[in-house]
């Protein structure tokens, strides 16, 4: 369970931790896939990858560890030249095999604060260089 470095209301009015647990997906990053895959199930060429089924026959968000699950690492980032202000990039290596799925892919999620407030975040993904095809091929 991570620590709670701030007790006051966070992520759109929730109050700590505890109060995203039974929300699912909730502000979450969800990977590997976005969606549904039917049946748990999927193909790259000949080769058949078979996935834990999480919402009836389907598999849904990445498994039953999804990246919304995972420990990522954070990096602070300082502010731009160009006006945006701090942010947060966070890494999550997925390894080949994880939740079925083939190949390692490594996903970046980047969010930073805008001048004059709001937020704007980005996101990339990269394969692992093992020679491996993945979804993303």
């Amino acid at each position: 369970k991570p620590k709670i470095l701030n007790p006051e209301p966070w992520t759109l009015n929730l109050k700590g931790y505890e109060a995203t647990i039974d929300r699912p997906y909730f502000g979450a990053v969800v990977g590997r896939v976005a969606n549904r895959i039917a049946n748990a199930r999927f193909s790259i060429g000949a080769e058949t990858f078979t996935l834990a089924a999480t919402l009836g026959a389907n598999t849904l968000h990445g498994g039953v560890k999804g990246f919304d699950r995972a420990w990522w690492r954070a990096e602070r980032l300082p502010p731009t030249q160009g006006g945006m202000g701090e942010g947060v990039r966070l890494t999550y290596v997925s390894p080949d095999g994880e939740e079925g799925f083939p190949g390692t892919l490594t996903a970046t999620v980047t969010y930073r604060v805008a001048a004059g407030g709001g937020g704007v975040g980005s996101s990339s993904s990269t394969g692992g260089g093992d020679g491996r095809k993945e979804v993303y091929d």
